[in-house]
C-alpha cells in the first residue's frame, strides 16, 4: 500500500482472522442493484487467503458498506463507522462500478477508526 491511510479496520470479537487492525486507503465507491455507497478498499497487512481456498494468494482489496441505512461512508462523519466487509471473488468487480451478489462474500462485521491507537483498543476488547 503506497497510498496514504484512510482509516483502520477490525473485526475484533467478530472475525479473528481480520481482528489485527488493517490500514485502510479507499480506492473507489461501488454500487449494486440496492445502493450505491459501497467503498472498495485496500488493507494492509493483507489477509490470508488459505481460509478461502486461495493458497497463498493474499487478498489485499476488500469491499466495505455501512450495517446502518441511514449511515454513509462518504464521507465517515462518526467514529467508528460499523461496517459489513466483504471480499470480491470475481476480479471484474474490481474495475467495473456496479457489481452482482454472485461476486462477492461476505465475511465479517466490522468498525472502522480514523487511527492505529483506537483500532488496536478496540481490536483486544471483548465484544
Amino acid at each position: 500500500m503506497k497510498q496514504s491511510i484512510n482509516f483502520y479496520l477490525t473485526t475484533a470479537g467478530e472475525y479473528s482472522e481480520l481482528a489485527e487492525p488493517r490500514a485502510c486507503h479507499t480506492l473507489g465507491r461501488r454500487k449494486d442493484k440496492n445502493r450505491d455507497d459501497y467503498m472498495l478498499v485496500e488493507i494492509d497487512p493483507p489477509l490470508s487467503g488459505r481460509t478461502f481456498g486461495l493458497g497463498g494468494q493474499d487478498i489485499r482489496l476488500l469491499l466495505l458498506s455501512t450495517t446502518l441505512a441511514n449511515k454513509s461512508l462518504f464521507p465517515i462523519t462518526e467514529w467508528p463507522a460499523y461496517v459489513y466487509v466483504a471480499r470480491i471473488v470475481d476480479e471484474s468487480a474490481f474495475t467495473n462500478l456496479e457489481f452482482t451478489a454472485q461476486q462477492v462474500e461476505l465475511i465479517a462485521r466490522g468498525f472502522l477508526y480514523p487511527n492505529l491507537d483506537e483500532a488496536a483498543a478496540a481490536a483486544t476488547k471483548t465484544f
